[in-house]
């Protein structure tokens, strides 16, 4: 048995997937009712999974599609994926005395 299929949209990789037993007996049901593989069952199951998914957003994507790209625009693409630009993120403002607010905001911070 060849570990690589093909069907009309070119080659076909194998995985294998560990189920319970209750699981594999109502795939094993459901492909006899509908006179289908139970692979196709899965693989149809698994590429609709992987079209819902929605990819993630980088903050700069975010600014860019809410009109706010502008003020990010010299700003590297890989600016909040790549951790040589987030060095001292995360810490307390106690630690960034020169961090500024936009106006109108009062500091959070407990006096």
């Amino acid at each position: 048995m060849s570990d690589i299929g093909t069907n009309c949209e070119g080659i076909m990789e194998r995985i294998n997937v560990r189920v319970e037993l209750r699981l594999e007996q109502e795939l094993e049901a459901g492909a006899r009712e509908n006179g289908v593989r139970p692979s196709d069952i899965v693989r149809e199951a698994l590429e609709k999974h992987v079209r819902q998914r929605v990819p993630k957003e980088s903050w700069l994507d975010i600014a860019r599609r809410i009109g706010r790209g502008d003020v990010y625009k010299d700003a590297p693409s890989d600016l909040s994926t790549n951790p040589e630009h987030r060095e001292g993120s995360g810490k307390s403002s106690a630690s960034h005395p020169t961090r500024h607010l936009p106006p109108g905001r009062p500091s959070r911070r407990k006096r």
